[in-house]
């Protein structure tokens, strides 16, 4: 039976989900913002807890009981955010992307935004990525990636989702197999194609610059 995730929607599944395991080490490497603090923060009042417990231990219980609730929350905050970024690379979905510009790194992303079996809603998402922290060679513009997507917006009132959030597979993996694994996925997919990323890029006004392009009039 397949594990029931605690944060990815269970009611919308990709056509095309991810399965990417995510390094932690790469993660941080990439994301420091979205960890280094939390962390930095949990072995402070650690650090602080025991300090004041050894030099005036009669005065500390109070200090104890206060960072005890506090490293109970960053810790719960910590795991929360473990378990929904492997949930999101393992459930989100596949899209495929490419480098449009190293300095800074932007990458165009494409994806159909439908949200049933109606018509296309094709879009490109630029955005940037932390590709110059990712291992392996530098890449160049035109150098294709795999990036892992997941969706918002209300799909009730409209027929397709309003956004998309990718994140290239470089960025949460040093594995080399792995990466190769998801372009070749992509490389076969029969839908959201090399080809269909490089006809809607041809649409994008030039240069490139972070955004959300429909390649069709939204409602």
């Amino acid at each position: 039976m397949r594990k029931k995730p605690f944060f990815a929607d269970t009611e919308t599944f990709a056509s095309r989900p991810g399965k990417i395991r995510v390094s932690w080490f790469v993660w941080v490497r990439c994301f420091p913002h979205l960890t280094v603090y939390k962390l930095a923060a949990l072995i402070f009042m650690g650090a602080v807890s025991v300090a004041t417990l050894l030099i005036t231990p009669a005065d500390a219980w109070g200090l104890i009981a206060f960072s005890t609730i506090a490293i109970a929350g960053l810790s719960y905050n910590l795991w929360a955010q473990a378990t929904s970024v492997s949930e999101r690379f393992v459930y989100g979905c596949l899209n495929p992307a490419v480098v449009v510009s190293i300095n800074p790194y932007l990458i165009a992303v494409y994806a159909d935004l439908t949200s049933g079996g109606g018509s296309a809603w094709p879009a490109i998402k630029i955005l940037p990525q932390p590709l110059q922290k990712a291992r392996g060679r530098r890449l160049r513009i035109g150098d294709r990636l795999a990036t892992v997507s997941v969706y918002s917006g209300s799909t009730y009132s409209q027929p397709f989702w309003a956004d998309f959030y990718p994140i290239a597979v470089n960025c949460v993996t040093d594995d080399e197999t792995a990466v190769r694994d998801a372009l070749r996925r992509l490389d076969q997919s029969e839908h959201e194609t090399w080809d269909e990323l490089e006809e809607s890029l041809a649409l994008v006004p030039k240069p490139c610059r972070p955004g959300l392009y429909w390649m069709r009039p939204t409602l």
